[in-house]
């Protein structure tokens, strides 16, 4: 299942009598082979597990085990998704829930009456969602960032029909600051650029409504806004003061770059926007 906050507070709130087994792998593909090392370190950590709790309990876990073997062969299973998987398991036959993600988990074993859930949180912390809009001539490509994944979820395109515009050459005639009549050194093409320009920045601006909208249905925790500072800034000016995100404003100019690409590059700004906050 997705690691969002829906997810969240059901392991928060997973508890169990007889105890809540919590299962982390971390599938390092570079680690690969015909007996991945995570799935030995998970055997041994379950094997430690049985020896030191009572008869009872080794008794139930036991059973509890062997039940879930399939669950448990595809959590250790080289090709499957995530690279940090987690299982947590009510050993009183309660639902079980398996989460995957691109970010590293710590490998453990624990059993305990809740779930054991501080590997998961710190990997949110590094991870949590988080918006990027990417904003350029073209418009704005708006993307979700979260535990090592980025996917381009949306996207507002700027057209702007100038048919009716009529550009002129050569420079413009305009009275001076003084009304003696000189001739201006803007020309008819720099006017015919600025205008567009102007278009440009109040589409951006008003592009506001998509992003709130964003903010609140992925649950992001930042919304990084990029671009050529100018743009950014039109993106940006409209943005309620009541938005429950921090908005960070980078300067790249990213224009199409792949998501995966896009991330990479604002990985830094968005560590330390993290750590600001957990500061």
């Amino acid at each position: 299942m997705p690691m969002d906050r829906e997810t969240r507070l059901r392991l928060v709130n997973l508890r169990d009598d007889t105890g809540v087994l919590s299962l982390y792998v971390n599938a390092d593909p570079r680690q690969e082979g015909s007996q991945p090392p995570w799935k030995n370190r998970l055997e041994q950590g379950v094997r430690r597990l049985l020896e030191s709790v009572d008869g009872p309990t080794r008794s139930v876990l036991g059973r509890r085990l062997h039940d879930l073997e399939l669950e448990i062969e595809r959590l250790v299973r080289p090709g499957a998704p995530g690279v940090g998987r987690a299982m947590f398991v009510p050993l009183g036959d309660g639902e079980v829930f398996g989460v995957e993600m691109q970010t590293p988990l710590t490998d453990r074993v624990a059993l305990a009456p809740r779930s054991h859930i501080a590997p998961m949180f710190a990997a949110w912390a590094e991870g949590s969602p988080s918006g990027i809009a990417v904003v350029d001539g073209h418009g704005m490509r708006i993307l979700d960032s979260r535990f090592g994944v980025c996917e381009e979820i949306s996207g507002l395109a700027f057209e702007l029909d100038t048919a009716e515009w009529r550009e002129m050459a050569g420079p413009v005639n305009a009275a001076g600051a003084w009304g003696n009549g000189q001739q201006s050194s803007v020309s008819q093409r720099d006017l015919f650029d600025f205008r567009i320009a102007e278009h440009l920045a109040k589409f951006l601006a008003a592009a506001h409504t998509s992003l709130e909208a964003h903010v609140a249905a992925f649950g992001w925790e930042f919304l990084v806004l990029t671009g050529e500072p100018e743009l950014v800034d039109a993106a940006s000016k409209s943005l309620s003061n009541a938005l429950k995100t921090e908005v960070v404003s980078a300067r790249h100019v990213l224009g199409q770059l792949s998501p995966a690409k896009i991330q990479e590059v604002l990985a830094p700004e968005m560590a330390r926007a993290r750590h600001r906050r957990d500061e």
